[in-house]
């Protein structure tokens, strides 16, 4: 599946949610939001003002799963994560690369957020694909999930470096040479051109449509948006996510 044919899928796949009604995310502050427009509290939106408030915050992906993705419709099992498996709290991130808040809560929070909480072995942090804002952010998006395939901590290192390194806002700097920069620079052991030659494997671009679903029927509107225990967070400010799980665990 080609990249753009999956952006086509994503903004189907919002519309019908926003009929159905859904949790969605207008009031977390810092974020981007997948109509590309401008919104109150720094955000862009994939709402499309198609969505309706929902009174339940419960992060629920719903379809015709089958029997084993009931029982993780986080796909949990696929998604790269840090963290004790049995911590007691679960974190999932949605993120798009090409987010400037994403990169802010990687630069400037989510250190101290694992030292914290990860670190101590009282959550356990998973990542989930968004990509919405550009073409090149699919690009990026897949490159993660080959990275993946080489274990979570090749991924986190990538994630980290990427959004240490994320380019202009407006322009499309997501290249495969600026994903090989950062393999050769940041991930020893992973080859990079073995990475930009998966880029359009349909094995990935069906993992990518996997983790856009997955955000979709969960009703994430946003990035970076965060599920908590299966409930979507909703911050004014980067710090309330260590406050929520706080309130889980104290």
């Amino acid at each position: 599946m080609e990249k753009r044919v999956i952006a086509c899928v994503l903004g189907m796949l919002i519309i019908l949610a926003g009929c159905a009604g859904g949790t969605h995310a207008n009031d977390l502050g810092h974020q981007n939001h997948a109509d590309n427009s401008s919104h109150a509290g720094n955000t862009d939106h994939a709402d499309n003002g198609a969505l309706t408030d929902n009174t339940s915050n419960t992060a629920n992906p719903s379809g015709t799963e089958s029997e084993d993705e009931a029982g993780d419709p986080f796909r949990l099992s696929e998604q790269p994560f840090i963290g004790d498996e049995d911590a007691p709290v679960t974190v999932i991130e949605f993120s798009d690369f090409k987010c400037p808040y994403c990169a802010i809560w990687s630069n400037e929070y989510m250190d101290e957020f694992v030292e914290e909480f990860v670190e101590t072995g009282k959550a356990k942090y998973y990542f989930v694909n968004f990509p919405f804002l550009a073409d090149d952010s699919f690009t990026l998006a897949a490159a993660g999930e080959v990275i993946a395939e080489q274990g979570s901590e090749y991924f986190f290192a990538y994630k980290k470096a990427l959004l240490a390194r994320q380019g202009e806002k407006g322009t499309e700097w997501g290249t495969t040479e600026w994903i090989a920069a950062i393999i050769e620079d940041h991930l020893d052991g992973i080859d990079a051109d073995s990475v930009i030659q998966s880029l359009d494997d349909d094995r990935i671009a069906a993992k990518l449509a996997a983790d856009i679903d997955i955000g979709v029927q969960a009703g994430i509107r946003a990035v970076p948006s965060f599920v908590l225990n299966g409930e979507i967070v909703h911050m004014k400010e980067f710090t309330d996510l260590a406050k929520a799980v706080r309130d889980i665990i104290d």
